[in-house]
């Protein structure tokens, strides 16, 4: 899990200036009045239970597949029923893992201890009962040092982060195991009642302060017993990322804070919490198989007890092979070998750039979620007055996926642990449990009434019920905002189809022309100005997904009649209807008439609609992006326009042949009010950061990106502004893109002159139409190295040594797509000597960055890769990461840049010139792989910057 920035900082403003509901306004309000806070009516789930209150949820599960949910949390203790909420809780990362040792009594000074791992404890005679009298004894601690780097570094709250509390295990008299834990770390477990695992006794415990009166423990701990495990252990539970238990409160929390009538989405469904993310990794970090793990217990569990399981996994990392990744196929085979399973997941916080989705969120058989601000929302939480329901901006989109399938709202106030001071949360991660909920709601309805159900036809029931929110495409939204009494409606009419009982859902492929050899679910056109022409078709594709349990004779004796239909004027489609029998493959073709779309620059959908029976099966959009062109004579070009608080708005910008850099500058018109954000994205997808995000006419800020070298990828580039939502006025805007095309070598050699100052040239040589008429400037910012790192096995350390003339270290790494694909989340930590974080970031994408300051000393760079898999340990995986270390100089040494005119410097088109760079003092030595780094700026005579260009400097 590793939201990006800047719009994952937008998704988490969420708690500057809130106040909770009031006692007072809590014993004045009737049930159903928080729906400002979480928003229960704009999905229709509070008039469909009004309409059938039975049908909230009950029989249903929802597992929580995240950081782990506080079953303590008001809210999460009952159902609209009156039962226990959470009723299993389990962790997959091993982060609450107390691993025991089997010990016998030993006497101390006429006192009976147990004695492990450096420990000692007393009191195990005096358990009420004992533990039986021939049973072995387990004894192990749970470490409080083990919670460092998480947010609960404190579990009972005395101020210390290094507790030890011993825990005791034994078999009972039925041979089920029990456990006591020295809850207040007194060494004594006299005191202490036996317990047994969480999933039999629906019983948590907490970590208690000496003093009563200070007796508020951050969370609570769900407890597993396993002495057939090897070592046995004691699984404790906990939610230390506060993520997981606001997700279980959207979805089905009932009075949450206490108050009557504040409920999520299906109050009467009960909760699983399968806990994936590691708190002591960066962004609460899924690690090897934790994921997978997760999908496997939910899924047994579902067919062991014939309830209907719906799988939130608010979780996720960026795409790059969309839908193929290793854990999109796990939660794809899952769902296909099990007709109990649900899955929403959370579309991913990268947007509002185009091909975004993340993984899982692009697995084919997941309802993948994005976020929608609706207006009570926007006014209750944030103080905005939005002037209509608008799709975040932060919501990932799709590209060469048809996803996400619809949206539901992604901002609100919910559940959390005691430690955690955020009520109000927003993102993609907010607007899956929504979903959640709503597909509990329908499976609890079609429980009730015996109307046939399967997540596929849930999928089909909502898409096709949803309404699309105005503004926007289905590649922002998918088919809409999804409406509950409307699906409920249309799955009963499903009960007619009768293939529908066998088939999850449709394998529809077609060609990515950006990605050769690689299929997607959409017709994705971002080539340039090209788009097929006549008489070159687009071939889309088709076949059936079975259930597992669908049998031979079935399979082949299952029959569709599709009529098929386009929606544009530009998109045509060869025939009207085809037949698909058995296991076949259906195939069409697509035309398209570029002409109508090419004179508007711009985003362009249309689709390709498949129906039976009248009931749509599925659409496979078409996207034509239809870039601006930076021809000869116009190498620059001005943008202007006006944005209502949380719109955007996209360019899509072609890098003309021979660019070697792009220039961004977006400003607020002198004497207007603007408040905007650049948002830059590479012909992949992947978001680019800007040096200064923000243009804003209140703090007189300019937001500007240049790209220069490898970092200018050919292709169409994707640049969004945005305004924030909370904005009061209408935001002005000038976005001034610019290329240059100025040749120069990418390392330069110096040499040592008389005095110790380092001396070097530069040829460069100006590609481009346009003469430069300015001057030169240069400064020595530190020094770099690039190295491979060879990784073996998934936890990898690198150390990392920062001298006293370094400020700041950057370090940029990368993997191939090939390896990414294998991860749900690759975390990395820098750690000091004493083992603190002093940064944390992750892979999103196969690319991270990130930077710290410190004293001089030895650091290490953690990398920690979750394969989706479990890793083989007689095998273990190979792998690389290529490392870019930069250490920024504390005191940067000035360089004079002069041309063959002494300080002017004109650079005509297409004429070599050499400029001269001299240091202003000395430069340290370099270690061992390490090279200065220079940054060239070009000033016109007018004082505007020109270009900036990185230089590499390595001694003759």
């Amino acid at each position: 899990m590793n939201p990006g920035a800047p719009l994952a900082a937008l998704a988490l403003l969420a708690s500057a200036g809130l106040i909770a509901p009031s006692a007072a306004h809590a014993a004045a309000a009737a049930p159903g009045d928080y729906y400002r806070f979480l928003s229960r009516q704009t999905v229709g789930a509070a008039d469909f239970t009004k309409r059938h209150p039975a049908w909230d949820g009950r029989g249903v599960v929802i597992a929580v597949l995240d950081t782990g949910v506080d079953a303590s949390v008001p809210g999460l203790t009952k159902t609209s029923t009156g039962e226990i909420k959470v009723i299993e809780a389990r962790d997959f990362t091993g982060q609450g893992d107390v691993d025991l040792t089997e010990v016998t009594p030993t006497v101390d000074e006429g006192v009976t201890v147990l004695r492990a791992d450096g420990g000692v404890v007393r009191g195990h005679q005096a358990l009420s009962p004992a533990p039986p009298a021939d049973a072995a004894l387990y004894l192990g601690f749970f470490d409080e040092s083990t919670m460092a780097n998480s947010a609960v570094t404190d579990v009972n709250g005395n101020g210390r982060g290094d507790d030890r509390f011993a825990v005791l295990a034994w078999r009972g008299a039925d041979g089920e195991g029990l456990f006591a834990v020295d809850t207040d770390g007194d060494g004594d477990l006299a005191d202490e009642p036996p317990r047994g695992s969480y999933a039999d006794t629906l019983e948590h415990f907490a970590f208690v302060h000496p003093d009563p009166r200070k007796n508020q423990t951050p969370i609570a701990f769900s407890p597993t017993v396993d002495l057939d495990a090897r070592p046995p252990k004691v699984e404790l539970h906990f939610d230390d990322g506060s993520h997981g238990t606001h997700c279980a409160g959207i979805a089905a929390g009932h009075d949450i804070e206490g108050r009557v009538g504040f409920d999520g989405i299906a109050p009467g469904a009960k909760v699983m919490s399968l806990k994936i993310g590691h708190g002591a990794l960066a962004g609460g970090a899924t690690v090897p198989g934790s994921m997978k793990a997760a999908i496997e217990y939910a899924s047994d569990w579902a067919r062991a007890h014939r309830v209907p399981v719906v799988m939130n996994i608010s979780y996720g990392i960026a795409s790059e092979h969309e839908g193929a990744s290793d854990i999109d196929q796990v939660l794809d085979a899952a769902l296909t070998d099990n007709r109990w399973l649900v899955a929403s997941v959370s579309a991913g916080n990268s947007g509002p750039g185009l091909s975004t989705v993340g993984t899982p969120g692009a697995a084919r058989l997941a309802w993948t979620a994005g976020a929608l601000l609706d207006r009570p929302n926007a006014e209750a939480l944030y103080g905005s007055k939005v002037s209509r329901d608008r799709v975040f901006a932060f919501s990932s989109r799709g590209g060469e996926l048809a996803k996400p399938d619809g949206v539901t709202p992604g901002v609100a106030w919910s559940t959390i642990p005691p430690y955690h001071a955020r009520p109000i949360k927003a993102g993609t991660s907010m607007a899956a449990p929504q979903a959640s909920g709503v597909h509990a709601l329908l499976a609890s309805a079609a429980l009730a009434e015996g109307v046939p159900w399967t997540s596929g036809k849930l999928k089909r029931a909502l898409r096709t019920t949803a309404k699309p929110v105005a503004g926007f495409t289905s590649v922002d939204q998918g088919a809409g905002l999804v409406n509950v009494g409307r699906a409920w409606r249309a799955l009963k009419k499903q009960r007619r189809h009768a293939t529908g009982e066998h088939v999850v859902d449709w394998r529809v492929e077609t060609a990515i022309p950006t990605a050769p050899g690689e299929l997607g679910t959409a017709s994705y056109w971002r080539a340039g100005r090209y788009l097929p022409q006549r008489p070159r078709r687009i071939s889309v594709r088709w076949s059936p997904i079975f259930f597992g349990d669908v049998s031979d004779a079935d399979r082949t004796r299952a029959f569709d009649d599709f009529d098929l239909d386009t929606d544009a004027g530009w998109l045509d489609v060869d025939r009207g209807s085809v037949g698909l029998r058995g296991g076949g493959r259906a195939e069409v073709q697509l035309s398209l008439t570029p002409a109508k779309l090419r004179a508007k620059p711009g985003l362009h959908v249309a689709h390709l609609i498949a129906r039976v029976g009248g009931v749509e099966a599925f659409r496979v959009p078409v996207v034509a992006l239809v870039p601006h062109r930076f021809d000869s004579g116009h190498r620059r070009r001005a943008f202007k326009g006006t944005l209502e608080a949380g719109d955007v708005a996209r360019y899509f910008i072609e890098v003309p042949p021979g660019a070697t850099s792009m220039r961004a500058a977006l400003k607020t018109p002198e004497a207007r009010f603007g408040d905007t954000w650049l948002l830059a994205y590479d012909p992949s997808g992947r978001r680019v950061e800007a040096w200064q995000h923000r243009a804003s006419s209140e703090a007189g800020t300019e937001a500007e990106l240049l790209l220069c070298g490898d970092d200018l990828t050919p292709g169409v580039w994707e640049l969004d502004t945005y305004t924030p939502f909370r904005a009061t006025e209408t935001s002005r805007y000038t976005l001034d893109v610019s290329f240059f095309a100025l040749e120069r070598p990418e390392t330069v050699t110096y040499t040592i002159a008389d005095g110790g100052t380092a001396k070097a040239s530069v040829t460069v040589t100006n590609r481009f139409d346009e003469a430069f008429v300015g001057r030169a400037q240069a400064r020595h910012i530190g020094r770099s190295r690039s190295r491979t790192l060879h990784l073996s096995g998934t936890r990898h350390e690198e150390p990392i040594v920062v001298g006293a003339e370094t400020g700041q270290v950057e370090l940029s790494l990368a993997m191939d797509r090939d390896t990414y694909d294998l991860f749900t989340d690759v975390a990395v930590n820098v750690l000091d000597a004493s083992g603190a974080a002093v940064a944390q970031g992750g892979f999103s994408g196969r690319y991270e960055r990130l930077s710290f300051s410190g004293p001089p000393g030895r650091y290490r760079l953690e990398i920690v890769g979750a394969t989706a898999h479990d890793p083989d340990e007689d095998a273990p995986l190979s792998w690389q990461v290529e490392l870019r270390e930069v250490l920024h100089a504390a005191a940067p040494v000035p360089m004079s840049a002069s041309g063959p005119d002494g300080s002017a410097l004109t650079l005509l088109p297409q004429v070599p010139t050499t400029l001269t760079l001299k240091a202003q003092g000395p430069l340290a030595e370099l270690p061992d792989g390490f090279h200065h780094r220079v940054d060239l700026n070009l000033t016109t005579n007018k004082g505007a910057r020109w270009l900036d260009l990185p230089l590499v400097l390595t001694r003759e």
